[in-house]
């Protein structure tokens, strides 16, 4: 499928190195450290960041104009002595959109800038091709914006179960949904401007990544999973990990990593959709679930067992202090298909590894993805201003949306 090209990332800011760009940085920092840390004072962020009292009273009194922080209510800073007024996020007025691409379905959350969840859509989309699935999450997304009172748009991400090229937004591969070269990033970008008059006069990122990118993103400040290095697994129609290395998403050199499901666990086994042979979900994956007759328990525990083995080969490799487990294969097979796949992963790592791995389940359950593109979407909203034209720090396809004029 051809379509037109991406667009280039457009001018963000004013010239580096000049006052309007450092005011600009500065204002960033300052929305960041609250972001980050809720109920500093201006005075703390001042000697957390290192600027001057007067530049951060200068940039919290811009993000105040544009609603983006407030005056926490009925709380103090966190020093001794003389009061002081903490800030935080204003969450009530300002949101961010996570939309899934699933197989045969969609899903969106609203969610305030802390990332929790304001509103949700779900509903059948097969044989929906991409634009018309776009245009199904965007019509549902306007319901459940309205349905929040229409908070000012500060980002959004779309997670779908594909390769998808990090520098154009082009899907390469999604063997389930029998889609190949879309060029998803220009249809996302076409249906984000429906949301433009609701955004703020900078406009908002339009985010798009793999499916099990966005759920391992959506775990990055989940204390129980000691996220420093991390694999999150989609158990779906498909199967995938997104990875987290030294607290870092890690993509590979192209954006492909994580494509754990198509790892050969049976040489001879039954043929893929990737067109290879005994891949990992062609054993473990929703739809053999749900279309066999008999022994169920049986089968969970081989399923988990082939799943146990192949948690055991990214362990071994990675040396992984966590390994987290979402989507609706986990959450239809049930308790003897995760005790399988833990029995399954103590026999085959290795005892040094094991000693500090962890097998949990995610806690935001077949939504963790949809959870994650909207955090992945924040993250960019947050890290703004970037260097010109720069998009090589963002390990997903990332595009900025401004208002005309």
């Amino acid at each position: 499928m051809n379509g037109p090209s991406v667009p280039a990332l457009p001018a963000q800011r004013p010239v580096r190195g000049t006052s309007e760009y450092l005011r600009n940085l500065n204002r960033s920092a300052v929305l960041a450290a609250i972001w980050k840390q809720p109920g500093l004072s201006r005075t703390e962020i001042a000697e957390h960041l290192g600027l001057s009292k007067s530049t951060v009273s200068t940039a919290v009194s811009e993000l105040v104009g544009r609603q983006l922080v407030k005056d926490a209510q009925g709380r103090t800073g966190h020093k001794v002595g003389r009061p002081s007024r903490p800030l935080e996020l204003d969450l009530e007025r300002n949101a961010v959109l996570g939309w899934e691409l699933g197989v045969g379905l969609v899903q969106l959350r609203v969610m305030n800038l802390a990332g929790q969840v304001m509103a949700s859509r779900q509903t059948d989309a097969a044989g929906l091709g991409p634009a018309e699935t776009l245009e199904l999450l965007g019509e549902l997304s306007e319901e459940a914006l309205a349905e929040t009172g229409w908070p000012v748009l500060r980002g959004l991400g779309l997670a779908v179960p594909g390769l998808v090229s990090p520098s154009d937004g082009q899907l390469q591969l999604a063997p389930n949904l029998d889609w190949s070269g879309v060029p998803l990033g220009v249809l996302l970008l076409a249906e984000a401007k429906r949301f433009l008059p609701r955004s703020g006069d900078e406009g908002f990122p339009a985010v798009l990544d793999n499916e099990a990118n966005a759920g391992a993103a959506a775990l990055l400040d989940w204390p129980q999973a000691r996220a420093r290095n991390l694999a999150y697994l989609s158990l779906d129609i498909g199967l995938g990990a997104g990875l987290i290395l030294n607290h870092r998403l890690f993509t590979g050199g192209r954006g492909y990593a994580g494509e754990a499901g198509h790892l050969c666990i049976e040489p001879t086994g039954q043929p893929c959709h990737c067109g290879k042979r005994g891949c990992a979900e062609t054993r473990i994956n929703l739809r053999r679930w749900r279309q066999a007759s008999g022994d169920r328990n049986r089968l969970a525990e081989e399923m988990g067992g082939d799943l146990g083995l192949l948690l055991s080969h990214l362990a071994n490799l990675l040396d992984l202090d966590s390994i987290v487990l979402g989507g609706r294969l986990l959450e239809e097979a049930g308790g003897a298909f995760l005790e399988a796949s833990r029995e399954s992963l103590a026999t085959h790592t290795l005892r040094g590894v094991q000693a500090h791995l962890q097998l949990l389940v995610s806690p935001y359950g077949q939504a963790t993805s949809v959870i994650g593109a909207g955090a992945l979407a924040a993250q960019v909203f947050f890290s703004q201003p970037r260097p010109e034209g720069s998009l090589e720090e963002w390990t997903s396809f990332t595009a900025w949306l401004r208002p005309a004029g």
